[in-house]
């Protein structure tokens, strides 16, 4: 028996011996794992912080190569924009750029400057050493009057014109709220200018639509600076200069979404139509060539409201007439629409 007590006791003391091994080695794998993972995430979060370093290095880089382009185009603007000039005295009516696509130079300048497609327009540019140089061109599509219309024009360019200008690039985004933009052109009170100004610092209110409102600096104000461009901190265009409404806020025609109208417009005849929509209700369409006049609202045979939208300050969305047209169920709207200053038609709508 008393052997039997010892084997058995020997017996317990290996089990212990093997429990508390097997326990150890448990808590060695348990401890490798938590090392791991600590090494682990010890190398996610320096990869991790090494991205981030890459990124912001990334964005230093980008930032600093925009400046040195934006600082490149502005060194070279004044062959960048030029004046569009009355023939009889040589005085300036108003400014343009000059873009390339196809390989073609093209020009942009204000409708309210330029007028029809088909006018005839003669236009000074300059030459890197700044000497003047005159060239003609034609309008091949048009848009309309009034800070709610598409106020730019788009101007074919003799071929030569190409050995004296530098191209601006347009932005393949539409303006953006709240962004920063300066714009150039050759503003003077007397149409004379002696050379181009640049209205520095324009933080953009809104854009809706083909409009872009702007604060507006007090430098570079002026009758002539309508058609110069906006750049944007890229240098750009966002915008196409178009007017001022009491010396504190500027207007500009979104860039994009304007020039690529314009080409659909000289490919189609002139006709590049959009809804005008009243509480999702469409009542008419409106031509590029076209903008929005005179406004009534009638109740009851009485005119109740009543707004000269061709010179409205505020944002006019086609999509969302009611934002801005106070009517209600059965008022009758009439809506005068007009190409430059002259009306072409008249449309009503019956509020359901």
């Amino acid at each position: 028996m008393k052997i039997l007590a010892c084997l058995f006791f020997i017996f317990l003391c290996n089990f212990a011996v093997c429990a508390r091994a097997q326990s150890g080695k448990q808590l060695v794998k348990s401890l490798q794992k938590a090392a791991e993972k600590s090494v682990g995430a010890a190398r996610v979060a320096a990869g991790s912080e090494v991205q981030h370093a890459m990124r912001r290095l990334e964005q230093r880089v980008a930032r600093g190569a925009a400046n040195s382009r934006r600082q490149e185009i502005e060194k070279h603007i004044r062959q960048s924009i030029f004046q569009v000039i009355v023939p009889e005295d040589g005085s300036t009516r108003g400014s343009g750029f000059v873009f390339e696509r196809d390989g073609q130079i093209w020009g942009v300048v204000s409708y309210h400057v330029s007028g029809r497609a088909g006018n005839r327009l003669k236009m000074r540019f300059y030459r890197e050493d700044g000497t003047p140089v005159l060239y003609f061109g034609y309008v091949e599509a048009s848009g309309s009057y009034g800070f709610n219309g598409v106020d730019a024009a788009l101007v074919s360019l003799p071929p030569e014109v190409k050995e004296h200008v530098r191209p601006l690039v347009i932005s393949g985004e539409s303006a953006q709220k709240n962004t920063m933009v300066d714009s150039f052109g050759f503003p003077d009170s007397g149409f004379r200018p002696k050379d181009y100004s640049k209205n520095a610092g324009r933080r953009i209110l809104d854009v809706c639509g083909y409009k872009i409102i702007t604060t507006l600096p007090p430098v570079g104000r002026g009758n002539g600076a309508c058609g110069g461009p906006l750049l944007n901190a890229q240098g750009e265009v966002v915008g196409i200069h178009s007017g001022s409404f009491q010396g504190k806020l500027g207007f500009a025609v979104d860039a994009k979404t304007a020039i690529d109208d314009l080409f659909l417009a000289m490919e189609n005849w002139g006709k590049v139509f959009k809804p005008l929509v009243f509480n999702g209700v469409e009542i008419t369409d409106i031509n590029i060539s076209e903008n929005i006049g005179l406004v009534e609202v009638r109740r009851d045979g009485k005119v109740v409201f009543s707004r000269d939208f061709k010179q409205y300050p505020g944002s006019l969305d086609y999509a969302h007439l009611e934002k801005v047209i106070p009517a209600q169920k059965r008022d009758k709207i009439f809506l005068f629409l007009q190409q430059g200053a002259q009306e072409v038609r008249l449309e009503m709508y019956e509020v359901k």
